[in-house]
Parts: structure tokens; sequence; C-alpha cells
């Protein structure tokens, strides 16, 4: 298993694990987090009415990007982000309340296999 994928898969721990915190924060709204793993393009989709609509739109926002491969990495309630290095090799997904936490989780996951230098590169959350 790549460094990549050991941090998809240590992102998508705290994702399952915030996931059941944040159900109650947003009513009813979904948003969910795509990633390509060739190019590095990802899409998160926030305040979609279901689930499947939130995927949808978030494999649309990777795809935008020029990604081919776009797969779900995780869905959410309350806040999602995703962090990267500057290398574009590592990566992590942070969920949680608000919108620094869950850059906080998703630069702490990535700094885990990249060694340091990780930054957020996009959060969204449901309204």
């Amino acid at each position: 298993m790549g460094l990549y994928n050991s941090t998809i898969l240590s992102g998508l721990v705290i994702a399952g694990l915030a996931l059941s915190a944040n159900s109650a924060q947003a009513g009813y709204l979904w948003g969910a987090v795509a990633l390509s793993q060739d190019i590095g393009a990802y899409g998160i989709s926030s305040n979609m009415g279901d689930r499947a609509s939130a995927r949808r739109m978030a494999l649309r926002l990777c795809r935008n990007q020029g990604a081919s491969n776009c797969r779900i990495k995780a869905d959410f309630r309350g806040c999602a982000s995703i962090a990267t290095d500057p290398n574009a090799i590592a990566y992590g997904i942070g969920l949680a309340n608000s919108p620094a936490q869950a850059q906080r989780n998703a630069i702490r996951q990535c700094n885990r296999y990249a060694g340091g230098g990780c930054y957020s590169a996009g959060v969204r959350c449901n309204d």
C-alpha cells in the first residue's frame, strides 16, 4: 500500500468517527470528498439533500479538474477538509464540526505520512 493509499485509509478512520459526531449539526444535509490519485485533483461537495447527490457532485467537481479516476473517500454532515504536501504525494482528510478543526485534522493526517509541510487545500461545511 502506497503513501497515498495509507493516508486516505487513515483519513477514512477519522471520517467514520466524525460522521456520528456531526450527524445532528447540519440537519439532513450531506457532503462528500472525492480524490484522484493520478493527478491530485479533488472535489468537496456540501449542502446536498442526500448522500447520493453529495457523492455525484464531489465526483463532478473532481472530474472538472481533468481527472478521470476520481473516487469517493468520505461522506460528511459537518465540515470536511483535504490537505496535501507541497509535492502532492501525501493527502489527509479531516472531518469535524468546524472548518478550523477539519483543517487541523486533515493537516495532521497528511503530516503523518509526508513528515511535515502539509497545508489545507480546501474546506467545505454544510450549513
